[in-house]
């Protein structure tokens, strides 16, 4: 088994850096010890190549079970970057709060945490980078 080198970014600042592990391994740290419980991972990045995964607890854990492999963890959470929006902003009749988590893929944002898939275009005047 390879050995990994990431980045965890959770909330509220907090970072952690995993390295010489397997990612089965770097993600069982994260997502079972007791360690790590209470915090509440955002994003991953791969040290060696900058890649980022958006950390969706349900998609880890289907990957921890041996429900999905490694390889359809990354197809399923690959993004380019997770943001949160500055202000409250009304789209589709609805008010999203501020601070509400985005994930980006080519200049477009998708609203993580909602019912309904709403997109808008990154604005970096009013979304900022996690």
């Amino acid at each position: 088994m390879s050995s990994v080198n990431v980045k965890i970014i959770y909330a509220k600042g907090i970072s952690l850096s995993i390295s010489n592990r397997s990612f089965r391994e770097a993600m069982k740290m994260v997502w079972l010890t007791d360690l790590f419980k209470e915090y509440e991972p955002l994003k991953l990045i791969f040290s060696s190549t900058g890649k980022v995964l958006y950390m969706d607890k349900s998609s880890f854990m289907a990957y921890l079970s041996n429900e999905i492999s490694q390889e359809d963890l990354i197809k399923q959470t690959q993004c380019d970057n997770l943001y949160r929006n500055k202000i409250d902003l009304t789209m589709d009749n609805q008010t999203i709060d501020a601070g509400s988590l985005w994930k980006s893929n080519q200049n477009k944002l998708h609203l993580v945490d909602s019912d309904d898939w709403l997109t808008t275009d990154l604005n970096t005047e009013i979304f900022e980078s996690i």
